[in-house]
C-alpha cells in the first residue's frame, strides 16, 4: 500500500524542471506515493504516461500537445468523480487504463471514479486496449472505434459499480490472458446480434420528434426519400466515414439544432455505421431545418420530399 505520501505537483516540479520537459518521451511516475491532482505542463513530446499506483486525484495535460500520446496508464489512483472528457483530444491513444485493479485498494475506499460515458474517447481510431474495471463508466460501447481489440471490464468492488452494466453486454465474449487476468474481446462482439447501431430510420424518427405535428410512418417516409429520382440526383456522394462529417453539417443548421445533429448524425456515422448516405443526411438536415425555421406540417414534408 501506498506510504510516504507526497504531493504530486511539488514532486513532479522538483523532479521535472519545466525547461528540460521536452526532452522526455516516455514518464513514469508510477508507485511513487503521490497525492492530489496534477498537472503536467510542457511536456510536448511526451507519447507513454504511466503514473499508475498513487493517490492522484485529477490530471491535467496542460501544453502538452495531447495528439502525440499512444499510451496512458492512471490505473489504481483515486481520481475523483469525472468523466472522461479530459482525455478527448488524446486521439491517437492505442492502450489507455483507467481502472482499478487491486482489491486491497478498493476496501479502503481507493479507486477512481470515472462516470458517465465513453463518448469522449470516439475519435481515438487508433485504440487497442482500454480499462475501465470497478469505475462506474457505464454506457458508450456504440461510441468506440473498430481498432479496439481489448476491454479490461471487471467489477472488484464489493458493491455495484457502473461499469457492470459494459459487462452486461459483453459477456458473451470473456476471455482469459491468465488465470487472474480476464478481458473482452471487442471485434467478437462487433461482430455478434447483441451490437445494434442507430438506424437510419431511428434517426429520422428522432427528428421528426422535433416536430410536433410530424406523427407519420417513419418507415414511409424513409421509402419516398429512397424512391424519389429527384432527391437522388442532388444528393452528394457517400459520407466520410468519421464523426468529423456530422460535426461539420451541424454547423450548418442553427444553434438549437446544433446539440442534435452531434448526438444524432454523429451516431450514425460511427465507424461501425457506415451505410449512411449524404442522401438521407442532407434529408434529416433539412427536416430539421424546416421543423425549426418554418413549421412546415407534415404534408408540407412529404411534398417535398416526393416532388
Amino acid at each position: 500500500m501506498v506510504s510516504n505520501i507526497k504531493n504530486a505537483q511539488k514532486w513532479i516540479d522538483s523532479e521535472y524542471p519545466k525547461e528540460k520537459r521536452y526532452k522526455n518521451k516516455e514518464l513514469n511516475i508510477s508507485d511513487e506515493s503521490l497525492e492530489g491532482s496534477l498537472i503536467l505542463e510542457s511536456f510536448i513530446n511526451l507519447q507513454k504516461l504511466d503514473c499508475s499506483n498513487n493517490l492522484l486525484t485529477g490530471l491535467s495535460l496542460v501544453s502538452c500537445n495531447v495528439e502525440r500520446l499512444v499510451e496512458i496508464n492512471v490505473e489504481n489512483n483515486n481520481f475523483s468523480e469525472q468523466d472522461l472528457s479530459f482525455l478527448k483530444e488524446a486521439i491517437n491513444l492505442e492502450k489507455l487504463y483507467l481502472g482499478t485493479t487491486k482489491q486491497e485498494r478498493i476496501k479502503k475506499g481507493i479507486r477512481n471514479r470515472f462516470i458517465g460515458s465513453l463518448e469522449p474517447l470516439k475519435k481515438m481510431t487508433k485504440l487497442k486496449e482500454l480499462g475501465v474495471s470497478s469505475t462506474d463508466i457505464n454506457s458508450g460501447l456504440n461510441f468506440l472505434p473498430d481498432s479496439l481489440k481489448r476491454i479490461y471490464c471487471v467489477n472488484y468492488c464489493d458493491s455495484d459499480a457502473g461499469c457492470e452494466e459494459i459487462q452486461k453486454k459483453l459477456k458473451n465474449h470473456l476471455k482469459h490472458l491468465s488465470k487472474n487476468v480476464k478481458y473482452y474481446d471487442f471485434q467478437a462482439w462487433l461482430k455478434t446480434s447483441d451490437f445494434q447501431t442507430p438506424s437510419q430510420e431511428s434517426l429520422l424518427s428522432s427528428s421528426l420528434k422535433l416536430h410536433p405535428q410530424i406523427s407519420t410512418d417513419v418507415g414511409s417516409i424513409f421509402s419516398s426519400f429512397h424512391s424519389s429520382s429527384s432527391v437522388s440526383q442532388k444528393s452528394k456522394s457517400s459520407v466520410d466515414e468519421s464523426i468529423e462529417t456530422a460535426e461539420l453539417i451541424s454547423l450548418e443548421i442553427e444553434p438549437e439544432s446544433t446539440k442534435f445533429a452531434n448526438r444524432y448524425l454523429g451516431q450514425a456515422i460511427l465507424p461501425t455505421e457506415r451505410k449512411l448516405t449524404q442522401q438521407f443526411v442532407s434529408l434529416v438536415r433539412d427536416l430539421i431545418e424546416r421543423t425549426e425555421k418554418e413549421k412546415l406540417d407534415l404534408e408540407a414534408d412529404l411534398y417535398i420530399i416526393q416532388k
